[in-house]
């Protein structure tokens, strides 16, 4: 999800329109939650098939993985090039 995201971003600095930057941005993310919530979601059914605590830890990560990349208005700005208080208007 690393390389999809980061090419997105990039075409994401290079659009003029603030308001078509968050568009897509929202859009990008949306992609890169679901592929992150994959692995999660397998982890989820692999334990309660087994009972294996291993899936667990795999469901863990991926909570913490979550948590890192949560959007703030800070981060959103940081990734499409824009002021946080230019943001906060749209």
């Amino acid at each position: 999800s690393g390389f999809i995201w980061n090419k997105r971003v990039g075409k994401i600095r290079a659009m003029d329109n603030p308001g078509e930057k968050v568009q897509t941005y929202q859009a990008a993310s949306l992609t890169r939650y679901a592929l992150m919530e994959a692995p999660g979601l397998l982890g989820v059914i692999g334990y309660f098939l087994t009972g294996n605590i291993k899936f667990l830890v795999i469901v863990a990560g991926v909570l913490l993985a979550f948590i890192l990349v949560f959007p703030s208005s800070r981060r959103v700005a940081r990734d499409i090039q824009e002021d946080a208080e230019s943001l906060v208007q749209l």
